[in-house]
């Protein structure tokens, strides 16, 4: 209607043409124009309003008196004025249009959709002066035809939308073309959870930029209404009140009206839909709370389905990233063995090999069982069947027909793949290059042949190397001892007594290489027999009380209760522990006093857990020293002036030796204050032949000085 000017006021609603008689018209005709539902609209061609009847006025709201002032352009909906002045342009020039569409705005500012006739009065010489206008008001039907369209197009957005994001957005505009959603939200609730999340939020009130994603439950309006439980319509006078009961929470600026409907799947609530006006509270009427209850199921079926995808598509693109970032071999096979898929990893190899990719719906006969020799291949097809079984098999197989490189060995796993009612359609197939494990596992077998071999010549040679040596040292010895029986003189005898004492250091030095060489070998081998237990402190006192007086050291020892009168025991390899602590704790000792200390910890039958401790008050052993104490060939001082004796061999050799008799040793020292040494074991013992409950105390004599002790778990007979 864009020559149709509207420009022109009117005073009043008038007859403009002389060819529109209404005032000589029947007063059934008037009656009949005037209270019919149909809208009846009489504009000239500048829009001025000539004539409305009453379901006009009631329908768009105005009255006559405010009609006086206006013309067409102010109840056209401003969204439609183009569309509408044009077909009132299209009439006027002669177009017939059976089916007059357009949208009017109310005085509320609602929209009144009408659709009738429109056709022009004409005068004398042809010329239009007056549209006639007989609308039926559609504003109902195309509200329920919008709303169906409207779940229509929300039931198939799962599949028109990429995201969630594009899911709300689409919602949001789809809403948008039937009421106003200029303030418009989505929020969603888990009740598993203590947070309400607002994934879709545009609120004028809110920067675009500003990305409200959620908060804490608390009792704001969407609260309220997920409480509810049923479409809320409040107000602004409502809301506050509410605030003012304490019944919730006001988050933000006040709204005129606000639509809060529940998104329900079942019984469930999942979230709220809401939009809301800060413009007036006639912004939205009972029929935009019904449209958005009629749409809140799918659109909670719809969030939900995409939640779904989403989620689905997260895991998906996990599982295909540890698809093809593994170092392993990857695929998966039906029931007819054919490839269903295959990672970048097996696709290379096949690639290398055949210089053919491999292909899915083809069988695995052409691809990884041609690099097989026929017996590899039975044995694949054979834990194919068991893994279609629902048996997770592992094996390991040898790729010699490889054209190109060295043969492959791989470590295979299948696993069947269970669908959610128990079937196996497909089974997944896992393999790992263990080619260099392969060739590392033959490197270390012959490199264990050569060091086994390297260890028998080293036995054999100490063995008779020790042999060799002790024979003539034993001579040595002895003739020595015949000329010491001789008449000598004060400084020959000094000679002798020092070739005797190196003879002895030798021979011991020999003695402890070989048993060393025979604990590492494995050949060490305990002679047990009975024998009484007391008698090998005495024996020690015999052995070290002369060392003891030379150094002027006080050595004691200490038998507590319940100890075995007789035990069942090695007493050779026994005394030589013993010994080595003995002789280890005096040669650091000077000037004071060696303890050996016996406990029975505890008896079970003929077995008795024993401790024994050695505690001397020498010098003491520093925390890094501990750490080296009980090494081979290992001496706490190394230097060329050191002022103790030793090859380091007497403790590391009685550790071994109380091992072997279900034994342990350890120590506890620090500088200054001597050293600390147990051992625990087993030892069977006769408990009728103890010594009755009481203790035995011993202490050095001219004669003899008892010495260090430390007792396994033995058995007494």
């Amino acid at each position: 209607m864009s020559k149709v000017s509207m420009a022109e006021p009117v005073s009043t609603l008038r007859q403009t043409s002389p060819g529109l008689p209404l005032s000589s018209a029947s007063s059934e005709l008037q009656d009949l124009i005037r209270n019919t539902t149909d809208l009846i609209q009489m504009i000239d061609l500048q829009g001025r309003f000539l004539y409305v009847n009453k379901a006009w006025k009631d329908t768009i709201g105005y009255r006559s008196a405010e009609l006086n002032q206006m013309n067409l352009r102010d109840v056209i909906h401003p969204e439609f004025m183009e569309e509408t002045l044009s077909r009132f342009d299209r009439v006027k020039n002669g177009e017939q249009i059976p089916d007059f569409e357009a949208v009017y705005r109310r005085k509320d500012g609602r929209r009144v959709y009408v659709s009738g006739s429109v056709n022009c009065r004409y005068d004398e010489n042809g010329n239009p002066i007056v549209f006639r206008c007989i609308f039926h008001d559609t504003t109902a039907k195309n509200r329920a035809e919008n709303a169906q369209n409207l779940y229509y197009q929300i039931a198939n957005s799962t599949l028109s939308t990429r995201s969630l994001d594009d899911l709300y957005q689409f919602i949001h505009e789809e809403l948008g073309k039937v009421i106003d959603t200029k303030n418009f939200f989505i929020s969603l609730y888990d009740p598993s959870k203590s947070y309400l999340y607002f994934p879709y939020y545009v609120d004028e009130y809110f920067d675009k930029n500003i990305r409200f994603t959620k908060r804490k439950l608390g009792n704001g309006l969407n609260e309220y209404a997920i409480v509810a439980n049923r479409p809320l319509m409040l107000t602004e006078t409502e809301i506050q009140e509410l605030a003012r009961q304490k019944v919730l929470y006001i988050y933000g600026q006040i709204p005129k009206v606000m639509l809060c409907v529940p998104l329900r799947i079942g019984d469930r609530v999942t979230g709220i839909i809401g939009v809301k006006s800060y413009e007036r509270t006639n912004k939205y009427d009972i029929r935009d709370l019904e449209l958005l209850e009629f749409i809140s199921g799918q659109v909670a079926v719809a969030i939900e389905r995409k939640q779904a995808e989403s989620d689905l598509a997260k895991q998906t693109a996990r599982l295909h990233a540890i698809f093809e970032s593994s170092s392993h071999l990857m695929w998966t096979v039906n029931r007819r063995l054919q490839l269903t898929s295959f990672n970048d990893n097996y696709l290379n190899l096949i690639q290398s090999q055949l210089h053919v990719p491999p292909q899915v719906n083809v069988t695995t006969d052409q691809f990884a069982w041609r690099l097989m020799n026929p017996a590899n291949r039975k044995i694949m097809e054979d834990k194919y069947k068991g893994a279609f079984r629902g048996k997770a098999e592992s094996y390991e197989v040898h790729m010699d027909n490889i054209r190109y490189g060295e043969d492959i060995w791989l470590e295979v796993y299948l696993n069947p793949i269970l669908l959610a009612d128990g079937r196996i359609e497909e089974v997944a197939g896992i393999a790992r290059d263990i080619t260099p494990l392969k060739r590392s596992a033959r490197e270390l077998l012959k490199a264990k042949e050569e060091a086994e071999r390297s260890l028998k010549v080293k036995e054999r040679f100490l063995a008779n190397m020790s042999h060799e040596i002790r024979t003539p040292m034993n001579g040595v010895i002895g003739m020595i001892d015949l000329l010491s029986s001789t008449h000598l003189e004060e400084e020959q005898r000094e000679y002798v007594h020092t070739i005797k004492k190196s003879s002895e250091t030798l021979l011991n030095i020999l003695n402890d290489i070989l048993d060393l060489s025979k604990i590492e070998a494995g050949k060490m081998v305990l002679h047990e027999a009975p024998f009484e237990f007391r008698s090998i402190f005495d024996k020690l006192t015999s052995l070290f009380g002369q060392t003891a007086r030379n150094r002027n050291n006080t050595l004691s020892y200490d038998l507590g209760e319940n100890l075995p009168q007789y035990i069942i025991a090695d007493e050779t390899r026994l005394l030589q522990i013993l010994s080595n602590l003995t002789s280890n704790a005096l040669k650091f000792t000077e000037h004071g006093s060696v303890q050996v200390r016996v406990t029975n910890l505890s008896t079970h039958g003929k077995w008795h857990k024993i401790k024994v401790e050695v505690i001397d008050s020498g010098i003491g052993i520093s925390s890094e020293g501990l750490k080296q104490l009980f090494g081979a060939f290992q001496q706490l001082d190394n230097t060329t002036r050191k002022s103790f004796g030793g090859t380091g061999l007497g403790l590391a050799i009685s550790r071994e030796l109380s091992r072997l008799m279900k034994g342990e040793m350890g120590v506890e020292s620090e500088v200054g204050k001597g050293k600390y040494l147990l051992v625990y074991g087993g030892i069977k013992g006769n408990h009728d032949c103890s010594v009755s409950g009481e203790k035995i105390r011993g202490r050095v004599s001219d004669s003899e000085l008892p010495g260090p002790g430390k007792s396994p778990y033995f058995t007494g007979g």
